[in-house]
């Protein structure tokens, strides 16, 4: 069997997508391998009459290993990301200095010829069967970005390497600033998902308890999962751009499933716009301050087990649904439900995103959805909304973007984060997607379109949401749904889990494993842990230094094994009190 076959049948179980992709692509370079003193070869890629090399035209090794002494971290650190692979010398030379492997070492690479032609020429075995290994080859910074926000916590406790292959970005420099771009990303999203999980998750724990009662009552979106098929949705956000369109929301309203978000009810309900659904994400009692009435006779209501409670004023006029936020809630459906389930989202436009998607409407038309800031007052939201703010434009924290209209327009990091989920998603679903916000930030993978375009897009189309929401309620029924059982069930599993806990000042790597494979196999221990300890369970998760001597080792296993003991005893003790069980 030939070198490259060998190479061939290893990312066939590491990467098949990939292994698949080197048997059938076409070339994209045109790649020239060369012999060298060393034993080993080297690569150029032939452009033109020009000849790149990726590598050193004599010692590539040496050369390959004079470089990684210069690298900081080559040997302690535990997550490395390499843009640029050409033969693999980096990563291989990397391995075989190391005293253990590293925990994720994402390999990024534009050229399927280049990478095609390191499986010809180099036995890759070491990279091809490392646990640690991700390969992206010729893949859109987008599969960089997705890879990162998998193993986030991994690197926001124990940092990540970037080593930036230089031949590579000479050749590649386009590439390469998306890919930095696309790690710069994940970076702030990482760091915007830890700070709100320590802050906020004993929030979410405390409203999921209060919203259990009304979990159980409510209907689910699952019966309606593809039922509106070729139904317009018009998704209602509060950027400051909603006043353009505000006037044409009771016609978009008589051809399309009218969706908005909780900052805006207050104000379309003072506007006499009802819209067919109501949305609530935010777990922060001051989301509160956009239900400035008593009761919402008329008014549906779709909200997030996690978020604040609200539904007492909705009366039985509400809608539920589990997220892929944790496994946890998969266990709540079948537990509690089924409701079924979407994505959690970041913002709670997005939550109306995503229920319209998985209802099969189609188009799905955005209005208000600015995801930047007004580009003349600096105003955040809508001039009507309870969370309105004035940004100055000189303020570190503000980025600039293509805009809808052309240019640039201001905007703010998480505002950044939310349009590049928002963009990520577009890509995920088959139902066209139409900005008519008329202002705001360019979101790729829409058309833009006027009000007025669309509405003369849809103008033949008839929805009636009162037969969808009497056919969401078919067979909802709360009998035989214990709400004490299943409380109990959370408290056991916790409390197994803390008796499990040794009481010794030696714990063995093996006790470690044990006590950390039971709090996060099990989805129960594993959400409550995480969102009501999770500054402490954060703790656990770094590793000290990888090239540690024994006694270090053995110091990091200690303080890991109380990080993790600490963290599952507090949150038994801080367990919210049982909600009111009656459904």
């Amino acid at each position: 069997m030939s070198l490259f076959h060998h190479n061939l049948a290893l990312l066939d179980l590491l990467a098949p997508a990939l292994a698949e992709r080197l048997r059938s692509d076409r070339e994209d370079e045109s790649v020239v391998v060369m012999n060298t003193s060393e034993g080993v070869p080297t690569l150029g890629i032939r452009r033109d009459s020009n000849l790149f090399l990726l590598h050193h035209p004599n010692e590539p090794l040496a050369d390959t290993r004079r470089f990684l002494s210069t690298v900081s971290d080559a040997q302690s650190g535990w997550n490395y990301v390499i843009f640029g692979l050409g033969l693999g010398y980096v990563p291989l030379c990397l391995l075989e200095s190391r005293v253990c492997l590293p925990n994720l070492l994402l390999l990024v690479e534009p050229s399927l010829s280049v990478f095609r032609a390191a499986c010809q020429a180099v036995d890759l075995r070491p990279l091809l069967e490392c646990t640690a290994c991700r390969l992206l080859v010729g893949l859109p910074a987008s599969a960089t970005y997705e890879t990162l926000c998998s193993h986030l916590i991994q690197i926001q406790a124990n940092q990540a390497v970037v080593i930036k292959y230089s031949p590579t970005e000479k050749l590649y420099p386009n590439w390469m600033k998306e890919q930095e771009e696309a790690f710069a990303e994940a970076w702030r999203f990482g760091e915007t998902s830890l700070i709100t999980k320590q802050q906020c998750g004993p929030q979410f724990v405390s409203n999921l308890f209060r919203n259990l009662p009304a979990f159980v009552r409510s209907r689910g979106v699952r019966r309606g999962k593809g039922v509106l098929t070729g139904t317009p949705a018009v998704i209602v956000a509060a950027g400051p751009s909603l006043r353009k369109n505000m006037d044409r929301l009771p016609d978009l309203r008589k051809h399309s499933l009218l969706i908005a978000v909780d900052t805006v009810l207050d104000r379309l309900l003072d506007a006499d716009i009802t819209p067919h659904l109501a949305v609530t994400l935010d777990p922060s009692e001051l989301n509160l301050r956009h239900f400035r009435k008593d009761s919402y006779p008329g008014v549906r209501l779709a909200f997030d087990p996690e978020s604040c409670p609200v539904t007492e004023r909705f009366g039985s006029e509400t809608l539920t649904f589990v997220t892929d936020h944790a496994p946890f809630f998969d266990w709540l459906d079948s537990t509690l439900g089924p409701k079924g389930k979407i994505p959690k989202g970041l913002m709670v436009s997005h939550l109306g995103f995503h229920l319209a998607a998985y209802w099969g409407c189609d188009p799905i038309i955005l209005v208000g959805q600015d995801l930047a800031l007004d580009p003349e007052t600096g105003d955040t939201h809508d001039s009507a909304a309870a969370f309105l703010q004035k940004v100055s434009f000189n303020d570190k924290e503000v980025f600039w973007v293509p805009g809808l209209n052309g240019g640039q327009v201001p905007t703010l990091k998480k505002l950044l984060i939310y349009l590049r989920t928002l963009e990520r998603d577009i890509l995920h679903i088959s139902s066209r997607v139409i900005d008519a916000t008329e202002g705001g930030a360019r979101i790729a993978g829409t058309d833009i379109l006027s009000a007025d375009e669309v509405l003369a897009t849809i103008h033949d189309t008839s929805f009636d949401f009162e037969s969808f929401w009497s056919w969401l309620g078919v067979g909802l029924s709360s009998s035989g749904v214990d709400l004490t059982a299943a409380r109990q069930e959370i408290t056991r599993r916790l409390s197994s889990l803390a008796d499990s806990i040794l009481t010794t000042a030696s714990p063995s790597t093996e006790d470690l494993d044990s006590l950390s494979a039971s709090l996060f196999h099990d989805p129960i221990t594993e959400y409550f842990v995480g969102h009501l300890s999770a500054a402490t369970l954060f703790d656990f998760f770094k590793w000290g230094p990888a090239n540690a001597d024994e006694q270090q080792k053995g110091r990091e296993l200690l303080r890991r094994y109380t990080a993790l003991s600490t963290a599952i005893h507090h949150t038994l003790n801080h367990l919210p009190a049982s909600p009111d069980t009656t459904t």
